[in-house]
């Protein structure tokens, strides 16, 4: 869900719908819940979520073909991949998980 939502729908009037999604994944893992944690770097969710902070790093034409032209929107922008990075980093937590690590690690090396 998040990879469609990531590649087909992020504009500026859905950036509050990213979040909402994102939190639910981040309280999926939390607790934390091997097994969820797991599930998801299996679904390449650290995939989607590497392109959502990249995404508008390379223009500014990029950002403002999906609507974030005022400094609000590009707040909320922002806001969203932070969230993303929170789910990142709820992943990690807990016990060690060595392969965890290296999933997060060859996904995120070209990053």
């Amino acid at each position: 869900m998040l990879a469609m939502y990531e590649k087909q729908y992020i504009n500026c009037n859905s950036c509050q719908l990213g979040m909402q999604l994102i939190n639910t994944l981040i309280e999926v893992v939390q607790g934390p819940c091997k097994l969820n944690q797991k599930r998801l770097v299996e679904a390449k969710i650290i995939d989607c979520c590497r392109d959502l902070i990249q995404q508008g790093q390379q223009s500014q034409y990029e950002l403002e073909v999906k609507g974030f032209v005022t400094t609000k929107q590009l707040e909320q922008h922002d806001m969203l991949k932070m969230s993303s990075i929170k789910l990142l980093l709820s992943i990690i937590e807990g016990p060690v998980d060595i392969e965890i690590y290296k999933q997060i690690a060859d996904s995120l090396d070209d990053f």
